[in-house]
């Protein structure tokens, strides 16, 4: 029988931009059956609508739609949820004798080490076919020996590397560096490259990005982005000197995305050591060493390295190395068949 993917939303059709991992799609119909909350025609009226409203209305939205298709849920043998209130209503419902979950294999994925420690209790104590599916070796490893083995699963992440392409010509000496993102930047950072000559690109969505840069005056050199598009996205990215990540101590491998798209198109990254990223470096073989703090004068002292060694041919191959690596391990696949191969193996009959 089809896995049973639970997602609050649907988007069906998307515009011009990468495949995302891990996304409900109609792609991976008849082969997997969606259970939605909500659906939206395309991308652009997904990104108009607020999403994530209050925790009352979100939890009778998504236990509404767990009543409403409780046949189906009783009679599917792989559930997997692409929210975590719908994974952690199956857990109650499960523990209140309400769901039989013999035979059953229902995960979840997540990014945040704070989910499993809320859910450690409940998930100590669950029947054996809940887990989570995190998306970095340590997270898995710690997730383990919180809640027991075979709890917590690895699922790496990954990117639409058909997408992220290299560009055909060279960044200029003097490009900006790009600071892309959201979560857990250290964006303070932007002021002493700026007092240091450079040119900087950031880019994000709104919020404290643009409170930030609002309370002072800029250099001229300084460029903010705000929810632009993914080809305008790709297009400075493709342009940058660097993409320049400092990421500030979290419980989530922020960056791990941005850093996956700048080795994708072969831009030089310049990087802090954090969760997941630390692994992802050592996985592709990265030529550029992580900047071990974040103190200004150690991220000045990284990009000059980069700029000196930027025309050497063994810089190049390393990068182009770098990218192969991570195209055969993290780049996502044709017809959403990494998708689908995860799912078999969550069959019942698979893990047992």
């Amino acid at each position: 029988m089809p896995a049973l993917i639970i997602s609050s939303y649907l988007i069906r059709h998307r515009g011009a931009g990468p495949r995302r991992f891990l996304e409900p799609t109609t792609a991976l119909e008849p082969s997997a059956t969606l259970l939605v909350e909500k659906c939206y025609e395309n991308d652009e009226v997904y990104e108009a609508t607020p999403q994530r409203g209050d925790l009352t209305r979100r939890l009778s939205g998504a236990l509404k739609l767990l009543l409403q298709n409780h046949h189906l849920i009783c009679s599917s043998s792989t559930l997997y949820c692409l929210d975590g209130l719908h994974f952690n209503l199956l857990l109650m419902l499960a523990q209140a004798k309400l769901l039989s979950t013999r035979g059953k294999v229902i995960r979840r994925h997540a990014f945040r080490d704070r989910a499993l420690q809320r859910l450690a209790p409940w998930l100590k104590h669950a029947p054996a076919g809940f887990g989570i599916d995190y998306i970095t070796h340590d997270q898995a490893q710690r997730g383990n020996a919180l809640v027991g083995k075979n709890r917590v699963h690895l699922l790496p992440w990954k990117v639409d590397t058909g997408w992220y392409q290299p560009s055909r010509e060279t960044a200029v000496a003097d490009a900006p560096l790009f600071l892309p993102g959201n979560a857990h930047r250290k964006d303070e950072m932007v002021f002493p490259l700026l007092a240091a000559g450079h040119r900087v690109t950031r880019a994000g969505r709104p919020g404290k990005l643009t409170e930030l840069f609002a309370k002072r005056p800029l250099h001229a050199g300084f460029d903010l982005l705000i929810n632009r598009g993914h080809p305008e996205y790709r297009e400075y990215l493709q342009s940058a000197r660097a993409v320049v990540l400092p990421i500030k101590p979290c419980d989530e491998p922020a960056g791990l995305t941005a850093a996956m798209e700048a080795i994708a198109c072969e831009v030089p990254l310049i990087t802090n050591r954090s969760m997941g990223v630390s692994e992802l470096l050592e996985e592709c073989q990265y030529p550029i060493p992580a900047v071990s703090d974040l103190e200004p004068a150690n991220w000045l002292a990284a990009i000059a390295q980069v700029d000196r060694q930027r025309t050497e041919p063994n810089f190049r191959a390393a990068l182009i190395h770098s990218r192969a690596r991570l195209v055969a391990s993290r780049g996502m696949l044709p017809d959403q068949q990494d998708w689908l191969a995860h799912l078999a193996k969550l069959q019942p009959s698979a893990v047992s």
